[in-house]
């Protein structure tokens, strides 16, 4: 989460929503503060002091979120969830292969969202995640230029893309990973988001 005090804007980051992008072009452009300490880089909850500000956050088409997050994890392994101790189902999480980059596994993984995202805020849907902050503006991934332009229009509109999971499997064999099994499991993991959003319910045509 990033605080503009002096134009009075939150900007609230969604886990694999483009976010390393948003703020490198707002580092530069703005005079920023991030959530309190402790609090982590993705924070839900607007600080008190903010909440007559105007709050922004930027969404992705789940299909495409669903497989960045799992690239991710994949990229990362159990450091993922280190820090998370206490979550119930770590060790099943903990349990499945990394660096296997193959469909079966990323139904599994899916599986294991459906069942845990109540519990593991980085791996819940857009909207849940958003659930507390409450955004006045919603910005698609699809319209990350034009939406900054809006709120953030000091910006650089250049918008440099810096993504992670794409070394780790190039989009366009990505399709594959979308078995009927894992679409399946994305429709009811981002049920609220393909409603709130107005996403496709099928991955054709969308961005991974």
């Amino acid at each position: 989460m990033l605080i503009c005090d002096r134009d009075k804007w939150v900007y609230v980051s969604v886990p694999r929503t483009a976010s390393l992008t948003v703020r490198s072009v707002l580092a530069g452009a703005y005079p920023l503060r991030r959530r309190r300490r402790g609090e982590g880089e993705h924070g839900q909850i607007v600080p008190a002091d903010c909440k007559n500000y105007h709050k922004w956050a930027v969404v992705r088409n789940p299909y495409a979120r669903a497989l960045s997050i799992w690239l991710f994890r994949e990229a990362r392994g159990v450091a993922f969830v280190a820090e998370h101790a206490s979550l119930r189902g770590r060790a099943r999480y903990v349990s499945l292969p990394t660096n296997v980059l193959a469909p079966a596994r990323f139904e599994d993984w899916m599986v294991w969202v459906n069942e845990h995202a109540d519990q593991f805020p980085p791996v819940a849907c857009c909207s849940r995640y958003l659930q507390q902050a409450k955004p006045d503006t919603v910005i698609k991934t699809e319209q990350l230029a034009e939406g900054l332009r809006d709120v953030a229009p000091q910006a650089d509109s250049k918008l440099p893309y810096r993504g992670s999971s794409a070394m780790l499997l190039p989009r366009v064999e990505r399709i594959r990973y979308l078995t009927p099994t894992a679409v399946s499991l994305v429709k009811r993991w981002a049920q609220a988001d393909f409603e709130l959003y107005g996403y496709p319910k099928e991955p054709a045509g969308a961005d991974l």
